[in-house]
């Protein structure tokens, strides 16, 4: 899964996202962020500042975005989801 050019329409104004990506298989996929038109900043667990690779089986990655212009801050973590 690649997710890239995300991005507010307007310089200044900050928009906000939240997004659960949930990966119900039995399988272990990856997953990229492309900065191609964006700048990210990742804030993970445990104070990682890197972008999450992999969406675990049977896991859910939430995604907090905070996006201005250009520009995102992600807040990230997995979590088992409630079935």
């Amino acid at each position: 899964m690649n997710i890239s050019a995300v991005m507010g329409y307007t310089a200044g104004t900050l928009y906000n996202s939240w997004v659960t990506i949930t990966n119900l298989s039995p399988n272990t996929w990856g997953i990229s962020f492309s900065a191609v038109t964006n700048r990210w900043r990742f804030n993970g667990p445990n104070n990682i500042t890197n972008s999450p690779t992999v969406l675990t089986n049977n896991t859910a990655l939430a995604l907090q975005l905070e996006i201005e212009g250009t520009n995102v801050t992600c807040d990230w973590k997995h979590y088992a989801p409630g079935l």
